[in-house]
């Protein structure tokens, strides 16, 4: 890597992400999957690497411990990893229901709408553990070096 200021992102990143970072960073596509390594990553002023993988939360639900090993997989691949959760998630009185957000102008078939709302996304049921389960997740991945983000949108993440 050089010591210009550049961001690699992953080449299977939304395209709208990508261009949300473009306007304030130098981004160049990269494998970086198929390398072993996380979605974005850059080297700071310093020298050290610094990568991040983002997950949308009903990804990680579905399978805490696939995301674990992917995750715990990339952390020799830079000196530091992080996790970005996007996503909107609640529990429930038997499991945990996430929300999907739509934008201005863009049509949800649940509601038949282009108003920009949050509907309910994916509900995982006859897990009345998975809420608990799911925080000490992420605070076993914090206490194993790996810096744990959450966002709520795209945009958030961006920012």
């Amino acid at each position: 890597m050089q010591n210009e200021c550049i961001l690699f992102i992953d080449q299977h990143e939304p395209l709208e992400l990508v261009s949300l970072l473009k306007t304030s960073q130098n981004v160049v596509i990269a494998p970086l999957n198929a390398q072993g390594k996380a979605d974005y990553l850059w080297q700071d002023i310093a020298g050290n690497t610094r990568q991040w993988e983002r997950k949308q939360i009903a990804e990680i639900l579905s399978d805490l411990d696939a995301v674990e090993e992917q995750v715990n997989s990339q952390l020799s691949m830079a000196d530091e990893q992080g996790l970005i959760i996007e996503g909107v998630a609640r529990p429930s009185a038997n499991g945990v229901m996430t929300f999907k957000h739509h934008s201005m102008g863009e049509f949800c078939a649940q509601l038949k709408t282009r108003a920009e709302h949050w509907c309910l996304g994916h509900m995982f049921e006859r897990q009345s553990s998975l809420w608990a389960r799911w925080e000490g997740w992420k605070w076993g991945m914090r206490m194993a070096g790996i810096i744990v983000i959450e966002t709520v949108s795209m945009e958030m993440t961006a920012h």
